[in-house]
């Protein structure tokens, strides 16, 4: 029995799931903020599609109404700001 082989060997293994596990929450945290980028991404074209909309809707008469009529127009087809972007 070698038990100095087996230490090393018991040492070689944890390092490699230390590295294993460092690898996985690198590729974890790449994944999600990817899809976090793709949500504001979309929130983005659907208030900007919501606001020309309003803005078509009824003209461009005054900025603050288009404004007020934009959020009623996003509050119609359920576009709500999620709460990581308040």
């Amino acid at each position: 029995m070698n038990s100095g082989r087996d230490v090393a060997g018991l040492r070689g293994a944890v390092a490699g799931v230390h590295a294993a596990s460092f690898g996985l929450d690198s590729q974890l945290s790449d994944t999600l903020s990817g899809v976090l980028q793709a949500y504001a991404d979309l929130y983005e074209a659907e208030v900007d599609a919501a606001n020309e909309a309003a803005a078509t809707e009824v003209g461009h008469e005054n900025p603050v109404d288009n404004a007020v009529r934009a959020a009623v127009v996003q509050q119609r087809v359920g576009i709500r700001q999620p709460e990581l972007f308040r």
